[in-house]
């Protein structure tokens, strides 16, 4: 009985330690989870391309390298998405329509990978190419 009486504090203390470290209630309050969309990043055209058909060309094709389709978030920020996309549509004319459209297809097939941004995509698209009170 004597030597329950001497364990029971250690058990106590040791329950006590296990308790407190990393349960999720030990988080801090205060932290926000950052916002990492704040702007569009453009790939970078290769320096040996110089010919301005050749950069709007490999521009078109490799605009939206650095974007994740599956990311929601970026949905949420129209002031970064959607002015992306209009420069998009902008780039589109400077070259020729069979590369417009596949670029075009290539893109449409990219955002497929989740609802949510598909819908958002098809929807600017919508807005900037076929209605007529487009902001292009």
């Amino acid at each position: 009985m004597k030597t329950n009486i001497h364990i029971l504090p250690a058990i106590c203390i040791l329950c006590l330690c296990a308790c407190k470290s990393g349960n999720a209630s030990s988080l801090n309050k205060n932290d926000v989870i950052q916002d990492t969309i704040k702007t569009f990043t453009l790939p970078a055209i290769p320096p040996m391309m110089t010919a301005p058909e050749q950069r709007a060309d490999f521009l078109v094709k490799h605009y939206w390298d650095n974007v994740n389709f599956a990311d929601t978030n970026y949905i949420h920020h129209p002031e970064v998405t959607e002015q992306a996309w209009a420069d998009y549509c902008d780039i589109l004319n400077h070259v020729p329509l069979e590369t417009a459209q596949e670029a075009m297809r290539k893109t449409i097939e990219q955002t497929n990978v989740d609802k949510k941004v598909f819908t958002y995509i098809t929807d600017l698209a919508d807005k900037y190419l076929y209605d007529p009170n487009s902001p292009m």
